[in-house]
């Protein structure tokens, strides 16, 4: 972990009163429960980037579907389901 910048945040006196609550339930700070929660949301963030980034190399490198494609398979699939009732 790098140099620790102090950073200021904005809450309403409700998200203090939260934050203070979870706080004491973890036996950490509020600054070490910000911390977290930036953390998690950082974390969040990266993983839905690379998400999208590996739809994206798929449209790019894969073979694509028609739309007339997945509408035949969706036929196929409500033909399937509706035999099997």
């Amino acid at each position: 972990m790098g140099k620790m910048i102090p950073l200021s945040v904005t809450v309403s006196d409700a998200m203090l009163a939260d934050i203070d609550l979870l706080a004491e339930a973890r036996g950490l700070d509020r600054s070490a429960v910000l911390h977290l929660a930036l953390s998690e949301l950082l974390a969040e963030q990266a993983a839905m980037d690379a998400f999208v980034q590996a739809g994206i190399d798929s449209a790019e490198n894969e073979p694509m579907l028609t739309q007339a494609e997945v509408r035949h398979l969706l036929e196929e699939r409500r033909r399937h389901r509706i035999a099997a009732e």
